[in-house]
């Protein structure tokens, strides 16, 4: 049986900090980690009805832009990577895409490829503000330290 334990402090100024430990072998640890990343589901969150030029921009929630990211289109069924392009400037452009779902997510170039970015939550929902380019603000939020999932390749 593969456990993981999420030992908790309590810190100053209603900071919650953690620390995710493994108990088992390592053998039993990657596989843990294995099926949570494969558990994990990747929805799609921005739904196009009409072939349209998409550009955006990548901010948090204080309106902080995003440097050296990726915004990528993704199929939500396969997880295919369709475009990659830099944000530059916390602005991206996807050019013309096709009507459909897609999910859009927010990575960076790691060591050994694309990496999520760690303690940042992807947009659930994104949508178009512009009647003739689809504009859409995508805006991360930060999540608890040290989440497991972090260290799952990008959905």
């Amino acid at each position: 049986m593969k456990k993981m334990l999420l030992v908790a402090m309590l810190g100053s100024s209603s900071f919650l900090f953690s620390q995710t430990v493994c108990i088992g072998t390592s053998q039993q640890c990657i596989e843990s980690q294995k099926q949570k990343c494969a558990s994990e589901l990747a929805p799609a969150n921005f739904e196009l009805p009409e072939d349209r030029v998409v550009k955006g921009t990548v901010a948090d929630t204080t309106g902080a832009s995003f440097q050296g990211v990726e915004v990528q289109l993704r199929v939500p069924k396969t997880d295919a990577v369709l475009q990659s392009v830099a944000a530059k400037n916390g602005t991206f452009d996807l050019g013309m895409v096709k009507t459909g779902s897609y999910r859009l997510i927010v990575v960076k170039q790691g060591k050994q490829g694309f990496e999520r970015l760690r303690g940042w939550d992807q947009s659930k929902s994104l949508v178009c503000t512009d009647n003739s380019t689809c504009r859409i603000s995508v805006v991360l939020t930060v999540h608890g330290t040290d989440d497991t999932i972090d260290f799952c390749p990008p959905k």
